[in-house]
């Protein structure tokens, strides 16, 4: 098992950070904030996770809404980020840079 570099998101601030172990990002994220995820649509709080000996990121939603305190951003246009690939996964380079 791999072990994730896990970041609770609000927009593009960084709310908690947490490792966790486990055999893909998304069970990583899950039981890092201790809640059901799913792969991200947009929604103001999310979950960024790194596999930082594989150099990706993923990016997952909450499955619902309760708890979180707040509505999606009504501002911000419906769908996935344009730098998140079809595997909703993002490559980086070295120096942080995004592929």
């Amino acid at each position: 098992m791999a072990i994730y570099l896990v970041e609770e998101m609000d927009m593009n601030k960084v709310l908690a950070v947490h490792q966790a172990r486990a055999i893909s990002p998304l069970k990583a994220a899950s039981k890092a904030v201790g809640r059901d995820v799913t792969l991200r649509t947009w929604k103001r709080r999310w979950v960024r996770v790194t596999d930082e000996n594989r150099g990706r990121v993923f990016a997952f939603s909450f499955a619902d809404k309760m708890g979180l305190g707040m509505e999606d951003d009504p501002k911000q246009p419906g769908g996935t980020s344009t730098d998140i690939c079809a595997n909703n996964s993002i490559s980086v380079l070295p120096g942080g840079a995004s592929a």
